[in-house]
């Protein structure tokens, strides 16, 4: 009853908390507790008064105190740098190409003027990617790209001076399968439906015993490839070799299928018959005759002179493939012809590329080269007045007219490698069979 009491006195009196106490009959330990709990109620309605409004107004002033802030270090803005990648096109200079990796702070001239620097740039290839780290103000810091023999190649530029490193690459190797139905004619739109061209070409390759592809296909026909990729930690490099291929057209599916029999290689149907000539008259993809065979004006135009080849007018850096299978007889340096690479094909038949800008890794002496393998890259060496490769085709030591000579056909296998390729084309065609199932991947647009 008396705590009971404490408490109402509390709340309703008008004098003070602690009067009210007093004049209650407590003892002293009773009166301190008492007081103990009024300060607690007290703080408690205090508090409530202040949240719905009803209690009297609280004194409240500013306080303003001086605190140590640490400064914070942004640094020098010119530390700063990005990475950027491009494609070096056809016609590109170094110059268009670093104004496209947003270099501004450079010399291209003084670059390009180092001799490390510029023996790597030779090695830039048309579609090559092209990475470059540059400062928030545009300098170069380093340049990186793949080469066409799977090397990186490192152009470095600190301190004002320029150093070049290659590094040879471990590539990882995936093969891929591709179907769709032909939109078009125009098999060059294989490389906006995302299959690289190379593979486009290669598939042209294959049946140019049997079949135009590249200006027969019409719009229903189906085209099937499986083909070799190749990336660097997880980047595409290039595309590889085509594995097989399907082609079908008018209500009839043509097939070929790569086989690599050591002594022999090329593409053959699924029995193991060749599906090539025996040498192809154009060693280029895409290219113009310049000057034909026979005779022509020499360099005064008084003069008329034998022409015992094939000029194809070709930017610097296109690539030049083998028109035959057969052995590297010479690849080096000849007088007028510039870089020059010989191959010795069967049937005593010798083809001639010259005016190479350089060489590919496979164009040694004595090594062993296919079809549509790349043996160089155009280029202007030697005696030549401008970009060009002159092509050079002799059968039993005598001179021929590459694009009009009768040409031989390809050689079929024997009896043993006709059943490795009927084992081999079994496994290949039911990937592509799976493929044309599920894959809606255009191949021409």
């Amino acid at each position: 009853m008396q705590k009971n009491r404490l408490l109402t006195v509390a709340l309703d009196a008008s004098d003070s908390l602690v009067a009210a106490i007093d004049r209650l009959s407590l003892s002293p330990r009773q009166k301190l507790a008492g007081a103990v709990a009024g300060v607690f109620l007290t703080a408690v309605v205090g508090a409530l008064a202040t949240v719905d409004g009803s209690s009297a107004s609280v004194n409240a002033h500013a306080v303003v105190e001086k605190l140590a802030v640490e400064p914070v270090v942004l640094g020098d803005p010119t530390d700063a740098s990005f990475w950027y990648q491009e494609s070096f096109n056809r016609g590109d200079t170094f110059g268009t190409l670093l104004a496209r990796l947003q270099v501004s702070n450079i010399d291209a001239a003084r670059v390009v003027g180092n001799a490390g620097v510029s023996r790597l740039l030779r090695k830039l290839r048309p579609g090559t990617s092209v990475r470059a780290e540059v400062s928030r103000v545009g300098e170069l810091q380093q340049m990186e790209f793949i080469t066409a023999d799977d090397r990186l190649a490192r152009i470095v530029l600190a301190d004002g001076k320029l150093s070049t490193s290659e590094k040879a690459l471990q590539l990882t190797r995936e093969v891929v399968a591709r179907s769709t139905v032909v939109r078009s004619r125009l098999l060059a739109d294989v490389q906006g439906a995302g299959v690289p061209a190379t593979v486009a070409q290669q598939i042209s390759q294959a049946f140019s015993g049997s079949i135009d592809v590249s200006s027969t296909l019409v719009r229903g026909d189906r085209v099937a490839a499986l083909y070799e990729v190749f990336y660097f930690e997880g980047q595409l490099v290039r595309a590889g070799r085509l594995l097989a291929a399907e082609v079908s057209h008018a209500g009839q599916t043509h097939r070929a299928l790569w086989f690599d029999g050591g002594n022999v290689r090329g593409y053959y149907n699924p029995q193991g018959q060749s599906m090539q000539v025996g040498l192809r008259r154009v060693p280029l993809d895409f290219a113009r005759v310049n000057s034909g065979y026979g005779s022509r004006l020499d360099a005064s135009g008084q003069q008329w002179v034998a022409h015992k080849g094939i000029d194809f007018g070709a930017p610097i850096g296109t690539p030049v493939r083998a028109t035959g299978d057969g052995v590297v007889d010479f690849a080096g340096w000849q007088n007028g012809y510039g870089n020059v690479v010989v191959i010795r094909h069967p049937g005593d038949y010798t083809t001639l590329y010259a005016h190479l800008s350089q060489f590919s890794s496979g164009s040694r002496t004595g090594l062993r080269i296919g079809q549509g393998d790349t043996i160089g890259f155009v280029g202007q060496t030697g005696w030549a007045t401008g970009p060009h490769l002159h092509y050079e085709l002799r059968h039993h030591g005598a001179y021929m007219n590459p694009l009009s000579a009768a040409l031989p056909s390809g050689l079929d296998l024997p009896a043993r490698q006709q059943a490795q390729v009927q084992v081999q084309a079994k496994a290949l065609f039911a990937q592509l069979d799976a493929a044309r199932q599920s894959t809606a991947v255009a191949l021409v647009d």
